[in-house]
């Protein structure tokens, strides 16, 4: 193992190496240049190397210099994880099969807008919402929501996006119930608060996405992580795990992707994320800085002059 990343005691390592002989480096994270993506840094980086493989999905959207700044001076590609990541969160959004379903979850609707507003883009034909966000909307459309959480400054946004809906013929499925006290929408008590979708909404989501043949989920349907909440999201992923094996269910994000690997069903989905805030991104259209400068992939996220 080097004592560094950079440097002519690193260069005189490598030189030295045996053929099929392997030197770990020292954390790149180590130097101030990293994470400011410092281009003396990434001109220091080239030279240890014939070719830049990206294999993180996780940190693509960073622009660090061992990521977006080496690739100025490397040529750049993707490694088989990164490749996978983009084929299914591009290239198959991009050239979705239809019917197109999203479930999009999450306690904050100001924190989904962009991957609302990207779906849009890519012609989704329904929208299941579910998670906190869903009394925001409720709120703003004039239903009590008692002490649940909305976001006062997102209620205008909220029905802009249901008449965006209506305008470009996108269904939209909002939640029929409540738990863990059973109520409907419009009745919540002052004193409650909503915290996961109910039995009758995981029952009709269920039969809506019986007609998909590409079903996106970003966002747990309640508090998960306490299990009197959980019932939603275990429900909705055990519906897709246990879908047509000719409809693609691809999990984006953290907190969707570490409820079915908690719950064992991860190796049921067509895809599971790896990339949390990358792939958060991504779907929202944004193009990872990271993944701009390789070669190979580049096309699906990036524009010719980005």
């Amino acid at each position: 193992m080097a004592d560094d990343c950079i440097g002519r005691e690193v260069e005189d390592m490598i030189c030295k190496m045996p053929s099929g002989g392997v030197l770990l480096l020292e954390n790149v994270r180590f130097n101030r240049g990293e994470m400011a993506c410092e281009q003396e840094f990434a001109k220091k980086l080239a030279p240890i190397a014939n070719y830049y493989v990206n294999d993180c999905f996780r940190t693509s959207n960073k622009p660090h210099a061992s990521n977006e700044g080496v690739t100025q001076y490397l040529p750049g590609v993707a490694g088989l994880l990164m490749k996978k990541e983009l084929r299914y969160l591009s290239e198959d959004v991009a050239n979705v099969k239809k019917p197109f379903h999203a479930i999009v979850g999450g306690s904050r609707l100001s924190t989904r807008i962009g991957v609302i507003e990207n779906l849009f883009d890519n012609k989704v034909d329904v929208i299941f919402f579910g998670g906190g966000l869903i009394f925001t909307f409720l709120a703003a459309a004039g239903y009590s929501v008692g002490s649940s959480l909305v976001e006062e400054n997102m209620l205008r946004r909220a029905n802009l996006i249901v008449s965006k809906a209506i305008e470009r013929g996108v269904r939209l499925v909002f939640p029929a119930d409540y738990s863990r006290m059973i109520v409907k929408p419009g009745n919540i008590h002052k004193k409650f608060i909503g915290l996961d979708i109910g039995p009758d909404t995981v029952s009709l989501f269920s039969r809506v996405l019986d007609e998909a043949k590409t079903i996106i989920w970003n966002g747990p349907m309640g508090g998960f992580e306490i299990a009197e909440f959980a019932g939603g999201t275990e429900g909705i992923a055990k519906k897709l795990a246990n879908v047509e094996e000719a409809i693609s269910t691809i999990i984006v994000g953290g907190s969707s992707a570490a409820a079915v690997k908690i719950l064992g069903l991860a190796e049921k989905m067509t895809h599971v994320s790896t990339g949390g805030f990358a792939s958060l991104e991504l779907l929202e259209g944004i193009p990872p800085s990271g993944i701009c400068g390789l070669q190979d992939e580049r096309r699906w996220v990036c524009s010719e002059d980005g």
